[in-house]
């Protein structure tokens, strides 16, 4: 019911991702501290699917993937092809070149797809969702994880990664971000998913 009635709103989204592109800062030749951090998430994750070699059979749903699936780019990069990979956003998605021409078929991309609507076919062994919450409004964020939380497989081997900015009451929230949390919101909502 809650996923009907945020669906029914006319709801804003805020489409906007960190390029690769376009990483430098105007000043020229540094790169943006926002996209430093982002791959310090994707390292970690990578980490953590390379870790006794699981990789080899995890399904990995990766929920606003953004419009270059970074993270597809980086387990390619390394190697560390799961099982199966599948991208999510509310974005119009492309592989890029390399993951496209692949020699074996390990990713699936679902572009221009509300999450709270895909209902997949299959059972991911791991959940991720980096820097995408704070792009939707809070009940949709909350409807999101609790969706991310009964796709994920029971098995002890399920695991999940889901980062966003922590709201800082002196600084204010970006204003790219309609939903940022404070470090406590997003653990009593974590916790209550």
């Amino acid at each position: 019911a809650i996923i009907e009635l945020l669906l029914s709103h006319n709801m804003a989204f805020n489409k906007t991702h960190l390029s690769l592109d376009n990483m430098e800062k105007p000043t020229g030749g540094q790169i943006h501290r926002d996209y430093i951090a982002h791959c310090f998430r994707w390292t970690h994750a990578v980490q953590a699917l390379h870790k006794g070699g699981r990789y080899k059979s995890d399904i990995v749903l990766d929920v606003g993937c953004g419009r270059e699936q970074p993270l597809a780019r980086v387990l390619y990069k390394n190697m560390i092809l799961p099982l199966h990979y599948h991208g999510v956003d509310i974005n119009k998605l492309s592989p890029g070149e390399a993951i496209k021409n692949s020699k074996r078929k390990w990713f699936t991309l679902h572009g221009e797809t509300d999450f709270l609507t895909f209902e997949p076919d299959f059972e991911p062994t791991v959940v991720t969702s980096f820097e995408c919450l704070e792009h939707v409004p809070p009940g949709h964020a909350r409807a999101m994880v609790q969706h991310m939380h009964d796709l994920l497989t029971d098995d002890p081997k399920g695991v999940g990664f889901i980062s966003t900015p922590c709201h800082d009451f002196k600084v204010g929230a970006a204003k790219d971000h309609p939903n940022e949390m404070t470090y406590e919101a997003f653990g009593s909502m974590l916790e209550e998913c």
